[in-house]
Protein backbone atom coordinates (compact mmCIF):
# COMPACT_ATOMS: atom_id res chain seq x y z
CA UNK A 1 0.00 0.00 0.00
CA UNK A 2 3.01 2.42 -0.55
CA UNK A 3 2.18 5.95 -1.60
CA UNK A 4 -1.86 5.50 -0.48
CA UNK A 5 -1.64 5.65 3.34
CA UNK A 6 -2.29 9.58 2.55
CA UNK A 7 -5.96 9.13 0.71
CA UNK A 8 -6.48 6.08 3.22
CA UNK A 9 -5.86 8.59 6.32
CA UNK A 10 -7.99 11.13 4.53
CA UNK A 11 -11.24 8.92 3.87
CA UNK A 12 -11.06 7.40 7.15
CA UNK A 13 -9.03 8.32 10.47
CA UNK A 14 -8.49 5.48 11.81
CA UNK A 15 -6.15 4.07 8.89
CA UNK A 16 -3.52 6.45 10.46
CA UNK A 17 -2.56 3.09 12.66
CA UNK A 18 -1.06 1.01 9.74
CA UNK A 19 0.27 3.75 8.17
CA UNK A 20 2.56 4.78 11.19
CA UNK A 21 3.42 1.27 11.92
CA UNK A 22 4.27 0.99 7.50
CA UNK A 23 6.24 4.49 8.16
CA UNK A 24 8.29 3.14 11.09
CA UNK A 25 9.12 -0.18 9.56
CA UNK A 26 10.22 2.11 6.13
CA UNK A 27 12.35 4.26 8.54
CA UNK A 28 14.28 1.29 9.92
CA UNK A 29 14.64 -0.44 6.44
CA UNK A 30 16.05 3.46 5.49
CA UNK A 31 18.62 3.06 8.12
CA UNK A 32 19.97 -0.28 6.85
CA UNK A 33 20.33 1.70 3.27
CA UNK A 34 22.82 4.46 4.64
CA UNK A 35 25.35 1.87 4.80
CA UNK A 36 27.23 1.03 1.77
CA UNK A 37 29.95 -1.07 2.83
CA UNK A 38 31.63 -3.72 -0.45
CA UNK A 39 30.20 -2.01 -3.47
CA UNK A 40 31.77 0.26 -6.09
CA UNK A 41 31.87 3.56 -6.41
CA UNK A 42 29.65 3.62 -9.64
CA UNK A 43 26.70 1.36 -7.77
CA UNK A 44 26.88 3.54 -4.61
CA UNK A 45 25.89 6.81 -6.51
CA UNK A 46 23.26 5.55 -8.65
CA UNK A 47 21.87 3.63 -5.33
CA UNK A 48 22.15 6.73 -3.40
CA UNK A 49 19.78 8.80 -5.12
CA UNK A 50 17.22 6.37 -5.79
CA UNK A 51 17.01 5.58 -2.00
CA UNK A 52 16.57 9.36 -1.46
CA UNK A 53 14.11 9.99 -3.63
CA UNK A 54 12.42 6.78 -2.79
CA UNK A 55 12.63 7.82 1.22
CA UNK A 56 11.95 12.42 0.24
CA UNK A 57 8.56 10.69 -1.39
CA UNK A 58 7.69 8.93 1.70
CA UNK A 59 8.69 12.45 3.55
CA UNK A 60 6.46 14.34 1.02
CA UNK A 61 3.79 11.81 2.21
CA UNK A 62 4.22 12.10 6.32
CA UNK A 63 4.12 15.76 5.44
CA UNK A 64 0.45 15.76 4.21
CA UNK A 65 -0.29 13.88 6.74
CA UNK A 66 0.63 16.04 9.21
CA UNK A 67 -0.91 19.04 7.77
CA UNK A 68 -4.49 16.67 7.39
CA UNK A 69 -4.17 16.36 10.77
CA UNK A 70 -3.22 19.99 12.19
CA UNK A 71 -6.87 20.81 10.17
CA UNK A 72 -8.84 18.55 11.59
CA UNK A 73 -7.10 20.22 15.14
CA UNK A 74 -8.03 23.83 13.67
CA UNK A 75 -11.68 22.49 13.25
CA UNK A 76 -12.09 20.85 16.60
CA UNK A 77 -10.55 23.79 17.93
CA UNK A 78 -13.12 26.01 16.49
CA UNK A 79 -15.96 23.80 17.35
CA UNK A 80 -14.57 23.30 21.17
CA UNK A 81 -14.21 26.96 21.19
CA UNK A 82 -18.20 27.68 19.61
CA UNK A 83 -19.21 24.98 22.16
CA UNK A 84 -17.85 26.89 25.45
CA UNK A 85 -18.45 30.26 23.76
CA UNK A 86 -22.48 29.58 23.38
CA UNK A 87 -23.63 26.91 25.24
CA UNK A 88 -22.02 27.46 28.68
CA UNK A 89 -23.92 28.17 31.77
CA UNK A 90 -21.80 31.13 32.50
CA UNK A 91 -19.79 34.27 31.12
CA UNK A 92 -16.18 32.88 30.37
CA UNK A 93 -13.69 34.88 28.51
CA UNK A 94 -11.58 33.71 25.51
CA UNK A 95 -8.71 32.72 28.03
CA UNK A 96 -11.08 30.31 30.09
CA UNK A 97 -12.21 28.85 26.81
CA UNK A 98 -8.88 28.67 24.96
CA UNK A 99 -7.84 26.74 28.77
CA UNK A 100 -10.66 24.45 28.21
CA UNK A 101 -10.48 23.58 24.57
CA UNK A 102 -6.83 22.72 25.32
CA UNK A 103 -7.48 19.95 27.75
CA UNK A 104 -10.92 18.62 25.76
CA UNK A 105 -10.41 14.73 25.19
CA UNK A 106 -10.50 15.32 21.88
CA UNK A 107 -8.56 18.02 21.04
CA UNK A 108 -5.59 16.03 23.56
CA UNK A 109 -5.88 12.89 21.33
CA UNK A 110 -5.28 15.00 17.99
CA UNK A 111 -2.58 16.78 19.57
CA UNK A 112 -1.11 12.96 20.14
CA UNK A 113 -1.65 11.25 17.23
CA UNK A 114 -0.02 14.99 15.47
CA UNK A 115 3.10 14.21 17.47
CA UNK A 116 3.23 10.81 16.76
CA UNK A 117 3.11 11.48 12.80
CA UNK A 118 5.96 14.68 13.49
CA UNK A 119 8.46 12.23 15.34
CA UNK A 120 8.06 9.93 12.07
CA UNK A 121 8.58 12.38 10.00
CA UNK A 122 11.56 13.26 11.75
CA UNK A 123 13.30 10.91 11.40
CA UNK A 124 12.49 10.58 7.55
CA UNK A 125 14.04 13.90 8.02
CA UNK A 126 16.96 12.90 9.24
CA UNK A 127 17.37 10.09 6.64
CA UNK A 128 17.29 12.53 3.56
CA UNK A 129 20.01 14.41 5.53
CA UNK A 130 22.09 11.07 5.58
CA UNK A 131 21.40 10.67 2.17
CA UNK A 132 22.33 14.39 0.87
CA UNK A 133 25.55 13.85 2.86
CA UNK A 134 26.47 10.15 1.91
CA UNK A 135 26.04 11.87 -1.73
CA UNK A 136 28.08 14.94 -1.04
CA UNK A 137 30.32 12.52 0.51
CA UNK A 138 30.36 10.20 -2.59
CA UNK A 139 30.77 12.79 -5.57
CA UNK A 140 34.15 14.00 -3.49
CA UNK A 141 35.37 10.60 -4.19
CA UNK A 142 34.42 10.73 -7.73
CA UNK A 143 36.21 13.62 -8.44
CA UNK A 144 39.42 12.27 -6.37
CA UNK A 145 39.38 9.04 -8.65
CA UNK A 146 38.28 10.93 -11.64
CA UNK A 147 42.25 13.15 -10.72
CA UNK A 148 43.81 9.88 -10.65
CA UNK A 149 43.93 8.99 -6.81
CA UNK A 150 42.90 6.07 -6.31
CA UNK A 151 44.47 5.31 -2.71
CA UNK A 152 43.58 7.86 0.04
CA UNK A 153 44.19 7.35 3.41
CA UNK A 154 42.34 9.63 6.22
Amino acid sequence: MAGNYFQAVKQKDGAIIPALEYFSKEYEEGKKEIVMKGKNLTECCAMVAAFYANRLEQYNELNAILRHFEIKLNAKKSEKYKHYLESYQRQLSSTDIKVYVEGDQDIVALQTIINEITLIRNKFESLITCFETENYQLNNLSKIYAAGITSVIL
